[in-house]
């Protein structure tokens, strides 16, 4: 299962999985940089920085969890559809997407119905796929 993020305070890099780069397609490393390169624009570094420690520091209130949560969600369909506004390519970050949550993915169309059939963190997909 293949991972990208982005790691760093002052220079900060984008970490791509040795898995992620030996499965992917070009298309899809394209749409995986363009949408960590999202998250550095929109200054999700910090804002998941403050999020964490509000999470460590509150871990026993639920609200907290559930803003947290909520935040990620928003924050990565806001890089996804910035993504594809970009690349203008939705289906190579559809596809990466999959592949992060261990889905498998071939050169023929997109799976949909694989997700009916995936882990609950891949049913999650499918928003961002949408």
């Amino acid at each position: 299962m293949g991972y990208s993020c982005l790691l760093g305070i002052r220079k900060v890099r984008c970490i791509l999985s040795h898995d992620l780069v030996a499965q992917a397609s070009l298309e899809e490393l394209e749409a995986v940089v363009a949408h960590e390169m999202n998250h550095l624009r929109a200054g999700d570094v910090w804002a998941t920085m403050v999020v964490s420690v509000l999470n460590c520091l509150f871990f026993f209130l639920r609200p907290v969890r559930l803003i947290s949560r909520h935040w990620r969600e928003e924050t990565e369909l806001a890089c996804n559809e910035a993504t594809v506004v970009i690349t203008g390519k939705p289906i190579p970050l559809a596809t990466a997407i999959l592949r992060a949550q261990g889905v498998q993915v071939s050169s023929k169309p997109l799976p949909t119905m694989a997700l009916a059939f995936a882990q609950e963190e891949a049913c999650a997909a499918e928003k961002r796929i949408e």
